[in-house]
């Protein structure tokens, strides 16, 4: 009896003598090798975050930063000059003079306005006298036409006459009143009460109508007037409280109280700042021309910071600016109150803190919630000698 060809249990159960079994351990043991050789590679490191030059903003000194000092001015000031022209023959009014309306200031030589207004009498009395010669006149030539004894155009030539005459009159009536007025205005006089603050022109100077004589400043309600730099005219307001030093009280003195009562439109062309009348609660205890220190409490208070103009960013019709977070170094988009502007900074109201570092370049380039490595600008670098 023939052996069967069929592999026992045994030869199935032993890979040496079983190809199959052989084949199948050759591909696990493959497949186990890719498996470990995908399991041991390192994922690739994340993207470095990007570099961006950040700085902490400059407090602005807060000193004397809501100070100007001025004067005390009066509220109302004039030039008090002749009407027509003359030599000065007498000026009893000297500078700091208190005087009362109605008072002699100045006079000038009334020959030539006498002689005016005597030339102006003279020929009213003239125009007068024909007057009356036309009123004669026109009566008899009115009774004459009645009687048919002179024509209608002989009659009407003697009214034209009469009322040529009447007109003369009233002409010359009126050069006599002008002439009046020029005697009177020999005489300068004050038209309110106040003090002499200036004088320009002296006795035996031949001055023409108009050429300022005296200034005089009216009594009562009296202004600090002070000179505001353009950077600083943005924070004043009409209405605004301020406290008013004065150099002529004592120093233990209290300071008067004032409100902001005008502000200049415009700047002066050559020292570039701006009027402002403050209008003091007081004026009694203020002596014009005195020095006064203006100080704005409100301004001082308020803290300022300084950014490179570099900085800003505008987020629509606002103004902002990147805050670096120090916790996790993510970029924060922060709204800021401009309050001015300089060459190459810009000063703000608020918005930020000291403690905070701001993008200073390259503002366009990020974007909210990124993270970024600060780097300190190289001069703050050369100084601190430290990164952020």
């Amino acid at each position: 009896m023939t052996k069967s060809s069929r592999p026992s249990g045994n030869e199935w159960a032993n890979p040496r003598v079983n190809p199959r079994g052989n084949a199948r351990s050759a591909w696990l043991v493959a497949g186990s090798a890719v498996l470990l050789a995908a399991c041991s590679r390192e994922a690739p490191p994340p993207a470095a975050p990007p570099t961006v030059i950040a700085a902490l903003p400059m407090a602005q000194a807060a000193a004397g930063t809501g100070t100007y000092s001025g004067e005390v001015r009066a509220r109302f000031e004039s030039v008090l000059a002749f009407r027509i022209d003359g030599k000065i023959l007498a000026r009893p009014a000297h500078l700091g003079d208190r005087v009362r309306a109605g008072q002699l200031l100045a006079q000038i030589d009334p020959g030539d306005s006498a002689a005016s207004a005597a030339a102006a009498r003279a020929a009213l009395a003239a125009a007068e006298n024909r007057l009356v010669l036309a009123r004669q006149q026109r009566d008899r030539n009115a009774a004459q036409l009645r009687e048919d004894l002179i024509s209608h155009a002989e009659a009407e030539q003697s009214d034209s006459s009469f009322a040529v005459a009447q007109a003369e009159v009233d002409q010359r009536r009126q050069e006599l009143a002008l002439a009046d007025h020029q005697s009177q205005y020999a005489e300068l006089r004050a038209d309110h009460d106040g003090f002499i603050t200036s004088e320009n022109a002296e006795v035996g100077t031949v001055v023409k109508a108009g050429q300022a004589v005296l200034g005089l400043a009216w009594t009562g309600e009296a202004d600090v007037v002070v000179d505001v730099p353009e950077n600083r005219i943005g924070e004043i307001h009409r209405g605004q409280a301020a406290n008013v030093t004065l150099a002529a009280l004592p120093p233990a003195a209290p300071p008067l109280r004032a409100l902001v009562r005008d502000i200049a439109e415009a700047a002066d062309p050559q020292s570039r700042t701006f009027r402002v009348k403050l209008a003091l609660a007081q004026p009694a205890q203020a002596r014009l021309g005195t020095t006064a220190i203006a100080n704005f409490p409100a301004l001082d208070s308020a803290p300022r910071l300084v950014v490179p103009a570099s900085a800003l960013f505008h987020d629509g019709a606002a103004t902002a600016v990147w805050v670096i977070n120090p916790d996790d170094s993510t970029l924060v988009l922060r709204k800021v109150e401009v309050a001015a502007f300089g060459a190459d900074t810009v000063t703000l109201a608020g918005g930020i803190t000291a403690a905070d570092r701001v993008v200073v370049q390259g503002v366009h380039a990020v974007t909210a919630g990124e993270r970024v490595h600060p780097v300190a600008p190289r001069a703050e670098g050369a100084t601190t000698g430290e990164r952020p």
